[in-house]
């Protein structure tokens, strides 16, 4: 079986694993059927790929950034610099595009290595993945009455829930190793996204120090990962 078969195969499988059949007035039951070591294979590669923010093999370490970017690390120094190209819920990999040269790289999560040249034969064998989200890295937060989410632009948009909900937009000012900093000029408004506390502070004209607004209950890094669950 290829791997674009077992792909397909998985997809399958793994929807017919979570239909519920049944009628009224009878116990409903779930379909389940195994799936082979390979479409496991598949199914746990897509799922590393999904939420992948950093990959290391070799003296190397790959990190993401905001924005689709990622960095290659070697001792702890900045080597390269890496754009994302493309990641989607059918490849089990990430493809990445030195910004300097075009010279692309292919983090593969099914075969579980790093190639250099995806065309060529030049890889290292992956390490290992980490899907850490901290304030350098953060993209989207969600709360009990909505959530905020970074857009182009160092914009962040608070969105609540429900119908008629408001938005709201900050433009980020800056980071440090534990807090995303934003203001809404329009409202003299200022927030600070705590990613050690968990917790969203605001502060306007005239507060002697910022207060709670929100509790984070969930903080994602990789913006596609965020829209797709979002969305």
């Amino acid at each position: 079986m290829t791997k674009q078969i077992a792909l397909a195969a998985a997809g399958a499988a793994l929807a017919l694993a979570s239909l519920a059949l049944g009628s009224p007035g009878h116990a409903q039951q779930t379909v389940s059927k195994p799936l082979t070591p390979e479409q496991q294979q598949v199914k746990d590669a897509l799922a590393v790929q999904r939420a992948a923010t950093s990959v290391s093999g070799g003296d190397s370490v790959f990190k993401y950034a905001p924005g689709f970017r990622w960095v290659e690390l070697v001792d702890g120094k900045q080597v390269r610099s890496y754009r994302e190209d493309s990641r989607n819920f059918t490849y089990t990999a990430i493809y990445l595009i030195e910004e300097s040269t075009s010279n692309r790289v292919k983090l593969d999560f099914y075969a579980k290595r790093i190639n250099y040249n995806p065309s060529g034969k030049f890889f290292v064998p992956i390490a290992s993945t980490g899907s850490e989200v901290d304030a350098s890295n953060v993209t989207y937060v969600g709360f009990s009455t909505g959530s905020l989410r970074l857009r182009p632009n160092k914009t962040w948009i608070e969105t609540g829930k429900g119908a008629g909900a408001k938005s709201f937009a900050f433009f980020e000012e800056a980071r440090d190793c534990c807090n995303v900093y934003m203001v809404d000029p329009t409202r003299s408004m200022r927030l600070e996204v705590n990613m050690v506390s968990k917790t969203i502070y605001y502060s306007v004209p005239g507060m002697p120090k910022p207060q709670p607004l929100y509790a984070i209950d969930t903080a994602l890094a990789v913006q596609f990962f965020s829209r797709a669950i979002i969305d």
